[in-house]
């Protein structure tokens, strides 16, 4: 299981039932706007749409050789957790 709260604290709230610190993964969408002509476009692709998820690089990873477990591993850093889980595995 990968969990995160995205900035510190999260959401900054936390829930009364569970004592749990809500995450603010909303922030991970894009939304359409006019941007500069020096920015890239947001990625429609991450828009956001009534039941969708946004699109992250969270990578937890499971390797099993000959049908046991041989690694688990996960990563933080946002922009780097993709090249971060690789770079554990060729390490291996």
């Amino acid at each position: 299981m990968t969990t995160i709260v995205n900035a510190y604290f999260g959401s900054k709230i936390l829930s009364p039932s569970t004592g749990i610190v809500l995450n603010n993964e909303m922030d991970d969408f894009f939304m359409p706007r006019n941007v500069s002509k020096d920015v890239p476009p947001p990625a429609p692709a991450n828009f956001i749409v009534l039941g969708k998820w946004p699109l992250s690089s969270m990578t937890p990873t499971i390797a099993l050789k000959n049908g046991k477990l041989k690694v688990a591993v996960g990563a933080s850093g946002g922009a780097f957790i993709i090249g971060g889980t690789l770079e554990i595995l060729f390490l291996l």
